[in-house]
């Protein structure tokens, strides 16, 4: 529980390092948020705390497995993918460097792909905090509906990408995994 755990904190100070200036983690922020007065509860740290596990977690597992899945069904895609590592890499057994991350296009568009037809959260459910206007129509959304409830806004990325509609990049063939054509499009240069 949160009370358990309130003492953490504490044991990740070091006597040298008073006075320093330093990021804090989100957790820290959530935890210092509420000793200073702050109006968070400790159920809302709570939810915070299990939203960025499950975020975390879960949908890096599962967007690795779908990606490893499509590696393993695509044969001649993999293959482009080790070839740009080997061009990167080479022989060398050396760590990645995020210039090593910004040079992996293919495997950067492989896995976009991979995201865009096996989102790991293929529902993004918001609720309306105020009235807002649509900027695609000028259509109203007000933030309660006329029997007093919160208004939730909810967006199926999977249906959305897949019907081709918002990138006008797929049309007949959005269920395909077509890394090739994500490639010579402008989406993503």
């Amino acid at each position: 529980s949160f009370g358990q755990s309130s003492g953490l904190k504490d044991d990740l100070v070091v006597d040298d390092d008073v006075g320093q200036k330093k990021r804090l983690a989100f957790l820290d922020l959530l935890l210092e948020s509420s000793q200073s007065g702050v109006a968070i509860s400790d159920e809302e740290i709570k939810e915070q705390v299990d939203t960025i596990m499950f975020e975390g977690h879960d949908t890096t597992a599962a967007g690795s497995s779908f990606f490893l899945s499509m590696m393993g069904i695509h044969q001649d895609i993999q293959d482009k993918v080790i070839e740009e590592l080997d061009q990167i890499f080479g022989d060398s057994d050396r760590p990645v460097t995020f210039q090593d991350t910004l040079e992996m296009k293919y495997l950067e568009r492989c896995l976009m792909e991979t995201l865009r037809l096996y989102p790991p959260v293929p529902i993004i459910a918001r609720q309306v905090n105020q009235e807002i206007t649509l900027p695609s129509n000028g259509k109203k959304i007000p933030q309660f509906s006329p029997d007093g409830r919160v208004f939730q806004v909810e967006y199926a990325a999977k249906a959305v990408e897949n019907s081709g509609t918002v990138i006008g990049l797929r049309g007949k063939d959005g269920v395909v995994f077509a890394v090739e054509k994500l490639i010579t499009s402008k989406l993503y240069e």
